[in-house]
């Protein structure tokens, strides 16, 4: 089976992520959130946003006042250190489960939407990069660059807690089994997946 995992909130804490970037930038939680939406969120009627660049987003927060010019360099710097630490947001059973399936002969993709510059940093710093046979990181819908994968024999399993990107991925494979991991946007649109933990991929995935 080929089995392509979502990373932001279905892999990686990414809640936790963001507080202790926040931190480490200087900043508090509220602050980042509100500065980081402008990057990525949109005003909530938008698509999400792609262009999250840690060196734009402190020129924002220097022209806000909310971070001085003169430690952009050293938080800069601090970032890169930390970025090294990510293994350290990975949900405590994801290695487990990855290990698990490839042990069992299942083939591993690594599908996550962003900011290709910043989500390369995040992938390039990850333990779990062993895993996956192939990892895939766009700035745009995912769902035009899996569709190759119909043209195998295997069956395939999506694993994602993105209840609507979820729906266009398998719409763009046919038929596939879906694991929807309960998160923050696993209900942001209508659906009639069961929600499940990432643990339950054991279970789940033959």
């Amino acid at each position: 089976m080929i089995v392509i995992f979502d990373l932001d909130y279905t892999l990686l804490d990414t809640e936790k992520f963001k507080i202790d970037l926040a931190k480490t930038i200087g900043i508090s939680f509220e602050v980042f959130s509100d500065s980081y939406r402008q990057f990525v969120s949109g005003d909530g009627t938008q698509q999400r946003k792609t262009r999250y660049i840690l060196n734009e987003h402190l020129d924002s927060l220097i022209k806000s006042g909310a971070v001085k010019a003169s430690e952009k360099k050293q938080i800069e710097m601090k970032v890169e250190e930390f970025l090294k630490r990510i293994d350290d947001y990975l949900f405590a059973e994801a290695e487990d489960v990855l290990r698990n399936l490839k042990d069992r002969g299942h083939e591993l993709i690594l599908a996550t939407f962003g900011n290709p510059e910043w989500h390369q940093l995040k992938v390039g710093n990850l333990s779990i990069k062993k895993y996956f046979d192939q990892i895939i990181i766009t700035d745009k819908d995912k769902s035009p660059l899996i569709e190759f994968l119909k043209k195998n024999d295997k069956e395939i399993a999506v694993v994602n807690d993105n209840a609507g990107e979820t729906i266009a991925m398998q719409e763009a494979l046919g038929h596939c089994q879906i694991i929807l991991i309960a998160g923050p946007y696993s209900n942001n649109c209508e659906h009639n997946f069961e929600e499940h933990e990432l643990i339950d991929c054991l279970e789940l995935i033959k």
